[in-house]
């Protein structure tokens, strides 16, 4: 069921599953995408939880030039939307640029997670995810669709024997794109130009709740380094580093089974 409520200048769109009675997980896809992101994640986690997958309304489809998303706007939006259901307490768990969002999350109201899990993230952007973040955007302005874009990501993200393991890769990305509530290409800039904005470095200390971080020994992308970083601004973060087959990355194109426990175990462990 997906549902829409609007905001002034900021909509947030949401997904949710599971029983409604259920303590709260939300989960927050990368780059505004959809519930399709945790696919593989939700049939486990439903078991347990109430699942919410927030996303961004259309954020920069009315101009040619989008601005910044501004996360700890969409963050503040989505804690009003949490209000309206009259959630107090909740689990927020999310993964590659989903954990910029996370992050403000737990900033803004730290005594309202139960736990924090961080999929891949990073403390502040640097020059190499500048230069990463600046390149997807430039494909997006230039390419007819989003094709490029999908299969530049899939290239940073994944490793080469997940690349190679795809049977048909380009019409692996086509159906990923034909998804639906796949982001439109402006307002994936938009979005990917809060994320050239992203620096956490001075407000982790305010995070509270049990954290877990997960990083990808392969992955492209966020590589290990950057998610050390943010387990050692954390206090008492825990750290959990897998192996290729296992990284959050490759656990979004298929069953995981490493990745989904150790996510789930420490929720759970909290609940």
């Amino acid at each position: 069921m997906s549902k829409v409520r609007e905001r002034p200048v900021l909509s947030v769109e949401y997904e949710e599953f599971g029983d409604p009675d259920a303590p709260l997980l939300l989960l927050v896809p990368p780059l505004g995408k959809s519930a399709t992101s945790w696919v593989h994640q939700l049939p486990l986690f439903t078991e347990t939880y109430h699942c919410i997958i927030p996303r961004p309304g259309h954020i920069g489809s009315h101009t040619e030039d989008p601005e910044a998303l501004d996360f700890s706007v969409f963050a503040a939006k989505i804690w009003e939307l949490l209000d309206s259901l009259e959630v107090d307490k909740l689990h927020v768990a999310g993964w590659s640029t989903g954990t910029v969002i996370a992050t403000e999350l737990a900033v803004a109201e730290p005594s309202r997670l139960s736990s924090l899990s961080l999929y891949s993230p990073w403390l502040k952007t640097d020059t190499k995810l500048y230069a990463t973040f600046q390149m997807l955007i430039d494909i997006a302005t230039t390419s007819p669709d989003m094709t490029a874009v999908e299969t530049a990501l899939n290239i940073l993200q994944l490793s080469r024997q997940e690349i190679n393991n795809i049977d048909n890769l380009p019409g692996f990305i086509e159906r990923v794109i034909q998804e639906p509530h796949y982001p439109a290409p402006q307002d994936f800039i938009a979005y990917l130009k809060g994320c050239i904005q992203h620096d956490a470095s001075e407000d982790m200390h305010r995070i509270t709740a049990p954290t877990l971080i997960i990083a990808g020994s392969s992955d492209q992308f966020i590589d290990v380094s950057y998610s050390q970083e943010v387990a050692n601004s954390i206090p008492g973060a825990t750290y959990i580093e897998l192996t290729e087959q296992a990284t959050p990355y490759g656990a979004s194109i298929r069953e995981s089974k490493e990745f989904n426990l150790v996510a789930l175990e420490f929720i759970e462990d909290l609940s």
